[in-house]
């Protein structure tokens, strides 16, 4: 489990994507966020050690990314 921290600034249709390291969607999670400071939990007991992307749309624009590293 991993804890991703965000901060939306503006009411918005918030969009939360996680790609493997092939460009595989691994996980999304979709909703209308408030404005203020979020922790995202990704569970990823799952998916195999490697590296993962995660990218925020707001409105349907890519307006953040990151990578993380899950180590079993």
């Amino acid at each position: 489990i991993t804890t991703i921290k965000y901060d939306v600034p503006i009411e918005c249709q918030l969009e939360i994507i996680i790609f493997n390291l092939k460009g595989q969607l691994v996980d999304r999670s979709e909703f209308i966020a408030q404005p203020g400071y979020y922790s995202y939990i990704w569970n990823g007991n799952k998916e195999p050690s490697g590296i993962y992307f995660y990218h925020f749309k707001i409105n349907s624009q890519l307006k953040s990314k990151g990578k993380m590293l899950l180590v079993k």
